[in-house]
This record gives structure tokens, sequence and C-alpha cells, in this order.
């Protein structure tokens, strides 16, 4: 799986993601993400979930930084060290007609796809934090 579209400040996720071959030499890098960016693309970086459901999928590698790396410039050994496995989500807007089957409320989060085999859908109810494969 690669990625289309990557969007961070940070050079050094870059190179950690071309290692750990997500990304390739000639995908797209840009600093802030717009509608029309991510539209339909396998995207990685920190998006809103306005613009992460707009993504084909989404990717995060999330990184577990100590609060004296937090806002600072990482170098590749510093995202090696932190980085943990890259998580790919599917985000849709809940509406009325999906709600939780266990206590009916209607405000659900974004529909994850799990493993490397991407052949589960799993909602999660908001309120009961209830979890079922969805359809």
């Amino acid at each position: 799986m690669k990625i289309d579209l990557v969007v961070t400040r940070h050079e050094a996720l870059v190179d950690y993601l071309r290692e750990i071959g997500l990304a390739g030499p000639d995908t797209q890098v840009v600093s802030h993400a717009t509608v029309e960016a991510v539209a339909g693309k396998h995207v990685c970086g920190v998006l809103p979930h306005s613009l992460s459901r707009h993504t084909a999928q989404y990717t995060e590698v999330p990184l577990s930084l100590p609060a004296e790396l937090r806002g600072a410039e990482l170098t590749i050994d510093q995202v090696r060290q932190h980085a943990g496995e890259p998580v790919t989500y599917m985000v849709a807007v809940a509406t009325g007609h999906n709600c939780c089957p266990v206590c009916g409320y209607g405000e659900l989060g974004g529909w994850e796809l799990e493993g490397a085999g991407f052949s589960k859908w799993v909602a999660t109810c908001k309120r009961c934090q209830h979890s079922w494969l969805a359809e």
C-alpha cells in the first residue's frame, strides 16, 4: 500500500515513510491540506476529520513523543524511536440510519479499516463505546 499524499511540515517523517515503504520518491508532500488536495487519495499526516472524511484512505503514524520533543523538529532517528505502527482508516460521516444497535445513539466514531488485509469495517458508538462490524 503506497501513500498518494503526505501532509506534514516535517522532512524526517517523509524520510521515515519512504524508509518503511509507505511513500515513494514521487509521493506528493504538502504542508497544508485542502479538500481538493486529499479528495479520493490515500493520505498520510495529521488531518482533522473534516478533511480525512474526503480521503479514500487515511494513514497516521502515531508518534509517542516526550514533552520536550513536542513542537520540535525531529530527526529521522527520533521519528524511528517514537513511531508506532502505521494505522489506516476510512472515515465516513455518520448519519441517522447508522445507529448503535445496543443503545440506539446516532453519533458514531469513524469507520476503521482493520488488519493488513483491510477486510473488516468497525463502527464504535460514542455514547456506550459498543463496537460492531458495520455493513
